[in-house]
C-alpha cells in the first residue's frame, strides 16, 4: 500500500513522521514530496488493519500540521495498493478515510515523473513514453534533411533518448512485449538520425552510432548504481540493498567479489528488487570490470562490455 499525501506547504512533515514511528508506517521523502507505505497480508483482518494504522498516521501528521499552520490537501492525496492481480482481487478495502474525505485506491500513481500500475507492469509508462517519443520523433524527422547528422544526433538524445534512460531501472524484469516497445522507439531514432530505410536491418544501424540496445540500457543503469555502494560511495538507503556474499568456508569464488542474492517468495516481485538485480547483473561481471578504481573507468568499460557483448535484439 502506497500513499502519497499532498501538502500545501514548502516544508515536509519530516519531524512528524519521526515521531509516527510507533505505527510502524515507512516513508520516503524526495524535495516536497513524501510517500507513505504500509504491508500487509492478504487476509481481510490485515487489509483492515493496514488501513487503520495509515489512517492513523496521517491523522497525527495532520495533528500536527494544524498545531504549526500547514494544511494537508486531501485533493492531491493520492493512494494505491501494489501487488499480484492476483492478491488485488481479493482485496476489500477500497479507499482511505483522510481527514473525512474519501481517498479511493487508484491503478496508477504519478511519481516523479513516471506512472507506476499497481502490478508494476509499467504498461502506462511505457505507453506514455511511446505517446510523447513519437510526436518528437515526426517534429525532427520533419526537419531532418534541413540538419547535419551530428545535430539530428543531438536532438534524438535530448529530446527522446533522455526520456527512455529516466527512470529505465524500473524496467528490469518487465515483460519482452513492454520491452520491445521501447526498442522499436529507439530503432525509429538511429534510422532518422542515419536517415536509414525502413527495410534495413537495424542491428548494423545501432552498432554504428555505438548505442546500447533498451535491455542493455536498463543493465548498464542498474550496474552503475551498484558499483556505488559497492565502493562505498552511495548513500546509507542503497548501502543497505547491497550485501557482499560471505561464504561458510574458503572457495575460489571468494576473490571475486560477489554479492549475496537474495531469497524471495514471490519471484515476479522478488527477482525485480534492485537488492536481487543488481546483486544477479554484478555477479556476472568479470572481476576485471568490477575492480574499477573510478565510476567514470567502471562506466566506461561497462558500454565497451556490454557493445560487445552477443545479444539478440528483435526488430
Amino acid at each position: 500500500m502506497w500513499c502519497t499525501p499532498g501538502i500545501c506547504s514548502w516544508t515536509n512533515p519530516i519531524l512528524s513522521l519521526h515521531q509516527t514511528s510507533r505505527h510502524l508506517i515507512t516513508y520516503h521523502s524526495y524535495a516536497d514530496d513524501t510517500q507513505l507505505f504500509n504491508s500487509f497480508l492478504p487476509s481481510h483482518t490485515s487489509q483492515v488493519a493496514a488501513c487503520h494504522q495509515l489512517e492513523n498516521c496521517i491523522d497525527e501528521v495532520q495533528k500536527w500540521m494544524d498545531d504549526n499552520m500547514l494544511e494537508l490537501n486531501s485533493d492531491k492525496t493520492e493512494a494505491i495498493l501494489i501487488g499480484p492481480q492476483s492478491r488485488l482481487k481479493k482485496c476489500k478495502v477500497q479507499s482511505l478515510n483522510i481527514n473525512e474525505s474519501i481517498i479511493p485506491f487508484t491503478s496508477s500513481v504519478k511519481n516523479l515523473g513516471i506512472h507506476i500500475d499497481s502490478s508494476l507492469t509499467m504498461e502506462r509508462h511505457v505507453s506514455y513514453l511511446c505517446k510523447i517519443s513519437h510526436y518528437q520523433l515526426g517534429i525532427i524527422g520533419s526537419i531532418r534533411h534541413l540538419i547535419t547528422r551530428d545535430a539530428a544526433a543531438t536532438l534524438v538524445r535530448c529530446m527522446v533518448m533522455s526520456r527512455l534512460d529516466y527512470g529505465n531501472s524500473l524496467f528490469m524484469g518487465t515483460s519482452k512485449q513492454q520491452i520491445q516497445r521501447l526498442q522499436q522507439i529507439q530503432n525509429k531514432c538511429a534510422r532518422i538520425v542515419t536517415r536509414s530505410k525502413q527495410r534495413c536491418h537495424i542491428s548494423p544501424v545501432l552498432d554504428s552510432l555505438h548505442w546500447l540496445r533498451i535491455s542493455e540500457r536498463i543493465e548498464f543503469k542498474i550496474l552503475c548504481l551498484t558499483y556505488q555502494p559497492v565502493s562505498k560511495m552511495a548513500p546509507t538507503y542503497l548501502q543497505e540493498l547491497v550485501h557482499p556474499y560471505v561464504p561458510s568456508r574458503r572457495l575460489r569464488s571468494s576473490d571475486q567479489l560477489l554479492l549475496k542474492t537474495p531469497i524471495y517468495n514471490l519471484k515476479t516481485f522478488g527477482a525485480r528488487s534492485f537488492s536481487y538485480a543488481s546483486a544477479t547483473l554484478w555477479n556476472n561481471l568479470p572481476l576485471k570490470l568490477k575492480n574499477a578504481k573510478t565510476l567514470s573507468s567502471f562506466k566506461s568499460n561497462l558500454k565497451t562490455y556490454l557493445f560487445k557483448r552477443d545479444n539478440s535484439v528483435v526488430e
